[in-house]
């Protein structure tokens, strides 16, 4: 799978992007991402809210409308100097459970909302989040990459 970034949009200062062969998500908001903040702030023992709208583009290899099932979601981290990638747990891992109303069909607009823990036990370091969704046959749904740095409270 290739990882390119090929357009930003912001959201306060923020910049969001999203990943060459996934679809965009159409507005993000993540909490802590308010004013004037250069990176997402991740407080470890804390969570984190994001809500980020799509509108999906489901089509097989004849470019004929499809609908997926299941939604699978992908959470991770890459660390800024190393540009290793950490998935970040998150169970249960259906999309369906955050707010996306499943089976999702083309042309459908949806909402996903979730809450990620920061735990305590994590490094404070810079990274580059990742959130994915995948359909069903691993068909790409949405994705959007933030810079974020977790801190201490």
């Amino acid at each position: 799978m290739r990882h390119v970034h090929t357009q930003l949009f912001s959201y306060s200062v923020i910049n969001f992007a999203y990943v060459a062969d996934f679809p965009p998500f159409s507005s993000v908001q993540v909490s802590g991402c308010e004013g004037e903040v250069k990176r997402c702030p991740f407080v470890k023992g804390t969570n984190v809210s994001m809500n980020a709208t799509f509108t999906s583009i489901l089509m097989n290899f004849y470019q004929k409308a499809v609908e997926s099932k299941n939604v699978t979601v992908s959470v991770w981290g890459k660390l800024r100097i190393l540009r290793i990638k950490t998935p970040f747990p998150i169970s249960p891992s259906s999309g369906c459970l955050y707010g996306i109303d499943c089976p999702v069909t083309t042309n459908s607009t949806n909402t996903f909302r979730i809450q990620m823990p920061i735990r305590s036990i994590y490094p404070s370091v810079d990274v580059e989040v990742g959130i994915e969704l995948y359909g069903d046959n691993d068909s790409h749904i949405a994705c959007v990459t933030f810079p974020a740095t977790i801190v201490s409270n």
